[in-house]
Parts: structure tokens; sequence; C-alpha cells
């Protein structure tokens, strides 16, 4: 995904037009960007369970089940965007899309940009929590 913020020197939009549904923190991805959300959680779940499978049927020591905590850190992030209509990417990048895909649009309110980045960090925390739970849970389970 390429994110192309308009240059610094340039007028930016602004933080939140009167027609906007963007809310700083909140929401900063339409229907589109959440379907791909969505996609890419099914995914990473099914990706996550799939490592999974393969770790009990090869019958692979113990420890080697805390592999799939990237795998479930990353869904559980995936879902966590999906749920909350916050993409990590655009906020940690301080951009927008509420358009077709790829057509971001940069957050101008410095503000705004600082909450958004803010809860772009939180979110990859309680995703990568939500991973480790995942991960533990699998690692106690009996062979």
């Amino acid at each position: 995904m390429t994110i192309d913020p308009a240059p610094l020197d340039s007028p930016a939009p602004s933080a939140k037009p009167a027609d906007s549904p963007y809310r700083p923190g909140v929401c900063n991805i339409g229907p589109e960007e959440l379907a791909r959300r969505r996609r890419a959680a099914i995914s990473t779940s099914l990706f996550a369970a799939i490592v999974a499978g393969a770790i009990v049927l090869a019958d692979l020591p113990q420890l080697a089940r805390l592999a799939i905590f990237p795998f479930a850190a990353a869904a559980g992030v995936s879902w966590l965007q999906v749920i909350r209509k916050f993409c990590v990417a655009f906020g940690a990048a301080g951009v927008l899309n509420f358009g077709a895909l790829g057509s971001t649009k940069r957050v101008a309110d410095i503000e705004s940009r600082a909450t958004d980045r803010r809860i772009a960090l939180r979110m990859i925390l309680e995703g990568s929590a939500y991973g480790l739970l995942i991960t533990l849970g699998f690692l106690v389970l009996p062979a």
C-alpha cells in the first residue's frame, strides 16, 4: 500500500471537512478500506490457525507453538481495525480515506494527527496483547 500525503508546502485539506465522517482517533476509513481490513483480518486469522494446525500435526516441541504469535497478533490488530473503523497505518501516517482504495488524504490538523498516532499505537499494543493471549492459550494446550 502506498501512501502519498500532500507535500508539506502544499495546502492541506482541513482535518475534518463538514461532510466527512472522519473523527480523530475514532474513524479514519470508509467502506472500501473497511472491507479490505476485514479481508486481511480473515486471512491472518486463517493463516494463524493453519500454522497452529501444522505445528500440532508435525508434533513439534511445545515451545514451537510460540511461532503463532506474530500471526495471532496481526489477526488481533486487523480485527481491531475492522471493529473500530480505524486503520493503524493511516493513523500513524496522518492520512485518511473515505473514497476509493488508494485515495488517501492528509489530516491537516496537528492535534488530530497526534491523536491518530496515539490511538494507532494503542491498537497495535492491544492487538499484540490479544495475540499473546492466543499464543499462551495455544502453548498450554496438551500436545
